[in-house]
C-alpha cells in the first residue's frame, strides 16, 4: 500500500497542472522612450572619464629616423644613374647627398625640435608617417633596381 501512495504522489508532480510557466513576453514598443523619457535617461556614471592617448614609442622614433636616412640613401643611390631625376620641387634634378640631408634636416628640425613639437605628435600620426615612408623607400628601391638594369651609371 505504501508503494501505491508513493507512486500516486510522484505522479502528481509529473502532472502538467503543476508545471510553472516562466516565460515573459515583453511588449515591443518602438516609441517607448518617447512616452517614458525619465526611464530612458542614461544612468550617470560615478567613474570619471579618462581620455587615453597612447604615447609615441622609442621604437617609432627610431623607425622614423631610420626611414629618413634610408630615404636619403636610396634617393642618392638612384640619382647615380642617368635615367633617374629627383621630382621633389625643393631640389634640382640631381641634388648632392649633402643637399638632400641638409634640406630634410632643415624641414624636420623646426617642426620636431622647436617648442617640443615632437611631444605633440600622436601615436597614429607617427605610424601613418612611418607607413608612408615605407612606401617611399620601397619605391626608391624599385627605381634603383630598374635603373641598375636599364640605365647608365654616371656617378
Amino acid at each position: 500500500m505504501s508503494k501505491a501512495i508513493i507512486v500516486f504522489i510522484l505522479s502528481l508532480f509529473s502532472f502538467n497542472a503543476f508545471t510553472l510557466d516562466l516565460s515573459y513576453d515583453i511588449p515591443l514598443d518602438p516609441h517607448y522612450c518617447d512616452s517614458n523619457p525619465p526611464e530612458c535617461q542614461p544612468i550617470p556614471s560615478i567613474i570619471p572619464k579618462f581620455d587615453f592617448h597612447p604615447y609615441t614609442t622609442k621604437e617609432q622614433w627610431i623607425t622614423f629616423a631610420t626611414y629618413q636616412l634610408l630615404d636619403i640613401y636610396t634617393t642618392s643611390r638612384a640619382l647615380e644613374y642617368d635615367c633617374i631625376k629627383e621630382v621633389n620641387p625643393l631640389f634640382t634634378d640631381t641634388p648632392s647627398d649633402t643637399r638632400l640631408f641638409l634640406t630634410k634636416s632643415a624641414i624636420l628640425y623646426p617642426i620636431l625640435i622647436n617648442n617640443y613639437g615632437w611631444q605633440d605628435i600622436t601615436y597614429s600620426e607617427l605610424n601613418t608617417s612611418n607607413v608612408l615612408y615605407t612606401f617611399v623607400i620601397v619605391n626608391n628601391y624599385m627605381l634603383l633596381n630598374d635603373a641598375k638594369q636599364n640605365c647608365i651609371k654616371v656617378k
